[in-house]
């Protein structure tokens, strides 16, 4: 059967913010925003292959921002813009991870640059190694 499943905008909004509280949780160190290139695995809880590190990033705390965006509630990325200031690698960022400041996976998603619509905003999606990669804007919508 398929699923057809729809929420309030209430239960939305407690849903992202427990996103957000889950990408701050931790005492270890800061949240990261690890981004790759290649394929982006099936989930986010399935290993890193093949994939290249390509930069990666200290987010602040709270990393996020929730905010009602009915029909839905809104993920934004707090500090913008961010940067790193030496890539690790070089290569054409296609997605990113993010993890608690225990360095646990919470959630991952598409990059690239103003002409993809992605969920991570890059000022360019081609990165070079040792140049610094800025971070234009992030986030995403939990869905009503």
């Amino acid at each position: 059967m398929a699923s057809d499943i729809r929420q309030t905008n209430a239960l939305a909004l407690a849903q992202a913010q427990a996103i957000a509280d889950g990408v701050d949780s931790g005492t270890l160190g800061s949240p990261k925003l690890r981004i790759y290139d290649g394929t982006r695995p099936a989930t986010a809880e399935e290993a890193i292959t093949s994939q290249t590190l390509l930069a990666e990033i200290d987010l602040p705390v709270p990393a996020f921002t929730v905010a009602d965006a009915a029909p839905g509630a809104a993920l934004n990325l707090n500090g913008l813009p961010l940067s790193d200031a030496a890539a690790a690698a070089g290569g054409t960022a296609t997605w990113f991870r993010v993890s608690n400041r225990d360095n646990v996976t919470q959630f991952d998603g598409f990059a690239g640059d103003a002409a993809d619509d992605p969920d991570l905003r890059l000022n360019n999606k081609v990165i070079q190694q040792n140049v610094q990669v800025t971070i234009d804007s992030g986030g995403f919508v939990v869905p009503e």
